[in-house]
């Protein structure tokens, strides 16, 4: 009985799907109820003092969040370090190339993750960080003055082609573009 009613419901389910507004109606829900999750784990984690405001892993581990009232994109997953680690390889690999890198240019440097977290990790390099929202340069600013490194990153508007072409990067420019 239940096998039955269970393939019914699997077989409404599917028709459902192919159907786009009820398709994007459940993927809103599957989203909202991961962050309704996420936010139980955030607290809990908080409560017990284990989620601060330092990056906890990754290749950035140890950068500095301000307090968790600042609005921070994606926080828990880069607190804990789990943030894109589909890229945490290939920060690695040029971590280990050992290139110094002149200048590091990062179009689209939201929060600043990606700014600071590569500020950190080639000390000699300079930077420059463009990001078009305005309370995310405030964000970035404030991350960068967390981190020690704002004396080293410039923090910039807009980076269109006539901007980017003028650009003297030096030798070994890593371009970051998200």
């Amino acid at each position: 009985m239940w096998k039955l009613l269970r393939r019914v419901a699997d077989s409404i389910s599917m028709k459902l799907m192919k159907i786009g507004a009820f398709d994007r109606f459940v993927g809103f829900l599957t989203y909202q109820r991961k962050r309704t999750l996420r936010r139980k784990v955030e607290k809990r984690l908080l409560a017990s003092g284990q989620y601060g405001n330092t990056v906890m892993g990754g290749p950035f581990h140890g950068m500095i969040y301000p307090p968790s009232k600042t609005w921070i994109s994606a926080r828990f997953e880069k607190i804990i370090g789990a943030y894109e680690q589909e890229l945490h390889t290939q920060i690695q690999r040029l971590v280990e190339q050992e290139k110094n890198y002149s200048q590091i240019i990062n179009v689209g440097a939201a929060d600043g993750f990606y700014s600071i977290g590569f500020a950190k990790l080639f000390p000699k390099a300079d930077g420059i960080a463009y990001e078009l929202n305005a309370r995310s340069r405030d964000v970035l600013a404030l991350v960068a003055e967390l981190n020690c490194v704002s004396e080293r990153i410039r923090i910039e508007r807009q980076a269109d082609p006539e901007t980017l072409a003028a650009l003297d990067p030096g030798p070994r420019p890593l371009l970051i573009c998200d």
